[in-house]
């Protein structure tokens, strides 16, 4: 009996993708099935039933249908291009993406980009294949705004996390705000004598941290500390230790410090405590991000966090607005989210000893 209910399945399926009933045609009833297929009645009607509870199938009263027709697909497959760095420190923006797809019954296509070059040559390849939209997190610097331009000149949706270039669709975390967490936070603890490290990119993301911190110092009436700015080239270690001798040279008072990015935190703390200044009694420090890392450094740093699952999240939802929307939205009428960051207080940051 088994095997020939599951050859009646089988066949049943073949009879259909032969003859593809439209979904109003009666199909043969049961005592034909059984002719047709030369399979005893008992094994006809398991098959059939099998293939009704699997909706392949439709019996209204005594007759036969074919099954209902399949719910209109979903919207289309979107891209996450987002550079391999971040998948290092943090998954949250490619698994915001795949949820909300999945909400909305499509999936995404990840595109993880080692540096600008492989990021440029991706977009370059989409451009060609005509996709339906997109969301990217851009690679240092060099955000692709010539090719970011054509997208929108073709008509293809797409929303730039992190980096707030020219008038395009943007979700990303209020720079500004988190650093004067970070600088509030320190004079709350009676930090007077603070400096600032930063990457000297010119990133629309570190202009606004620096201008955060400038702010809320002279907000504080710290107007030294405000012009205490340090630039460190990159995230290397021999950037970070150079970084930390300038800072005890040019700023020997400095009693804490905000960095950035944690990336420039979490080395420089480092080489304070090789140098023997101790962490935070001697030098606190906070930093921008909350990297995976951030937490599991001696001490544990404390730094404002951007919710990279949230600004995913929000970004892919913004895409399938755009894609959905009836009439669509005019692509020049751009959307911005800045989300709001939290300060994370761990042992980094320790109260000013005179």
């Amino acid at each position: 009996m088994t095997a020939q209910y599951q050859e009646g399945i089988d066949r049943i399926r073949a009879y259909l993708r032969e003859q593809n009933p439209a979904h109003d045609t009666r199909l043969p009833s049961e005592r034909d099935f059984v002719a047709l297929l030369g399979i005893p009645r008992p094994a006809v009607n398991k098959a059939l039933a099998c293939l009704i509870a699997a909706g392949v199938l439709r019996r209204e009263g005594y007759k036969l249908y074919a099954g209902d027709p399949p719910p209109p697909p979903g919207p289309p497959p979107i891209h996450v291009l987002i550079p391999r760095g971040i998948m290092v420190n943090e998954l949250g923006p490619l698994e915001a993406a795949h949820d909300v797809a999945r909400e909305r019954r499509s999936h995404t296509i990840p595109l993880l980009t080692r540096d600008a070059a492989d990021e440029r040559e991706a977009l370059t390849r989409l451009l060609r294949e005509k996709i339906s939209g997109f969301v990217i997190w851009p690679h240092g610097p060099a955000c692709p705004v010539d090719l970011l331009t054509q997208f929108r000149q073709q008509g293809t949706p797409f929303v730039v996390c992190d980096q707030d270039v020219e008038d395009f669709d943007f979700v990303g975390v209020d720079n500004e705000a988190g650093t004067t967490l970070a600088v509030q936070h320190l004079v709350a603890q009676g930090h007077r004598n603070l400096a600032y490290l930063t990457l000297p990119w010119p990133l629309p993301s570190l202009g606004h941290r620096c201008a955060g911190y400038r702010q809320a110092c002279q907000a504080a009436g710290l107007q030294g500390a405000a012009a205490q700015i340090i630039e460190v080239p990159d995230f290397s270690e021999t950037s970070s230790a150079e970084a930390f001798a300038t800072l005890r040279k040019r700023y020997p008072k400095a009693t804490a410090f905000v960095a950035s990015n944690d990336s420039i935190a979490l080395p420089v703390m480092a080489g304070a405590q090789a140098a023997g200044v101790r962490v935070p009694q001697e030098l606190s420090a906070v930093g921008f991000d909350d990297i995976r890392a951030a937490g599991q450094a001696t001490p544990a740093l404390t730094t404002i966090r951007q919710d990279f699952y949230e600004i995913g999240y929000q970004a892919t939802q913004l895409l399938y607005q755009r894609l959905t929307a009836t009439p669509p939205r005019d692509p020049l009428q751009s959307v911005r989210m800045r989300l709001h960051p939290r300060l994370i207080i761990r042992g980094s940051a320790g109260s000013r000893v005179s």
